[in-house]
């Protein structure tokens, strides 16, 4: 066993050490964001000019919080850490979805991270981790209202073969499409579309890392989770939002834009920077990798520009409403 970490990426260490330094479980936002900025900036659909801009915006969150990515004394790594992590996850997934599926998201995060450093695998990292699992288990569910469940959602079921992880993805996509006569009504309320999409990449990840049991019990609280009616449509004519695309994202000249990186470097704040802190905790890192991630097991690209339209349009327009 090591006790070093000296070898594991640079995003990984901070990453898994500012989720294990967090105050409380909300802050341990920081630190998976930039688990997610490791894997987002690895991601081949990605050129090397944006990839350069998305590391520089990491780079300023972990100048911002340094005392929190500050590594841990050596100690050895637990090799039985994942199991013990996987089975903390267990009572935040009984009975629906608690705090938008922070607690799959996390976890699915810290698993992946784990597998390719495991010398991170330290108790001070590893026990907080399980901690924040803890704390999440102890809020309120919420269950699904309807009754149609999620592809592959079987419940009593000890030896699930697993999600159908295409069908989750097209599933998760296709609500997200049932949004799209909102774009362009700045006001209209809409639900939590961030986390929406961050959770059905957990819930895919872990059966994808061998916790498929944990899988498909979260498939329930994903189903709580999508289970929101489009409201009425304004009356007014929409804004434009032709602009509003996945490629957008995806272009340097997005992430280098002077006004919106002062948006994203000052404190959030619901009234006069919707925008800030990198979309409240660096979601903006997490959300994107984890649509990446859905989208390659989606065959219609016409459903994927729709849904990342109503995804990312809070992104480009702070007073667009929803997470």
């Amino acid at each position: 066993m090591s006790r070093g970490h000296e070898d594991a990426p640079p995003l990984l260490a901070h990453g898994l050490t500012a989720m294990a330094r967090a105050k409380n479980w909300f802050d341990a936002h920081w630190g998976a964001a930039l688990l997610a900025g490791h894997y987002l900036c690895d991601d081949s659909a990605i050129d090397e000019t944006t990839r350069e801009a998305i590391r520089a915006e990491l780079a300023v969150l972990r100048k911002g919080h340094a005392e929190a990515v500050r590594p841990f004394a050596p100690a050895d790594a637990d090799p039985q850490a994942s199991t013990r992590i996987a089975k903390s996850l267990e009572p935040a997934l009984e009975n629906g979805v608690r705090a938008h599926g922070h607690a799959v998201i996390y976890t699915a995060l810290a698993l992946r991270a784990l597998g390719d450093a495991p010398t991170l695998a330290i108790p001070a990292i590893t026990n907080r981790i399980c901690d924040w699992n803890r704390i999440l288990s102890k809020k309120k569910p919420t269950a699904p209202r309807h009754s149609e469940a999620l592809p592959t959602e079987k419940t009593q079921d000890p030896n699930p073969a697993g999600v159908n992880k295409k069908l989750l993805a097209r599933r998760t996509f296709e609500r997200l499409a049932d949004f799209a006569p909102l774009v362009g009504h700045r006001h209209a309320p809409r639900p939590n579309f961030t986390h929406w999409t961050t959770h059905t990449e957990a819930l895919i990840r872990l059966d994808a890392l061998g916790s498929r049991q944990l899988a498909q019990k979260g498939l329930l609280g994903l189903r709580a989770h999508l289970d929101f009616d489009v409201p009425p449509v304004p009356q007014s004519d929409p804004i434009d939002r032709a602009s509003v695309t996945r490629q957008a994202l995806l272009d340097a000249r997005w992430w280098r834009d002077e006004e919106r990186r002062a948006q994203w470097h000052e404190t959030w704040n619901v009234r006069d920077n919707r925008n800030g802190d990198w979309i409240a905790s660096g979601h903006l890192f997490k959300v994107l990798y984890a649509f990446t991630s859905l989208a390659r097991l989606v065959d219609d690209p016409q459903l994927v520009e729709t849904a990342a339209q109503v995804l990312f349009e809070r992104y480009f327009d702070p007073l667009v409403g929803g997470g």
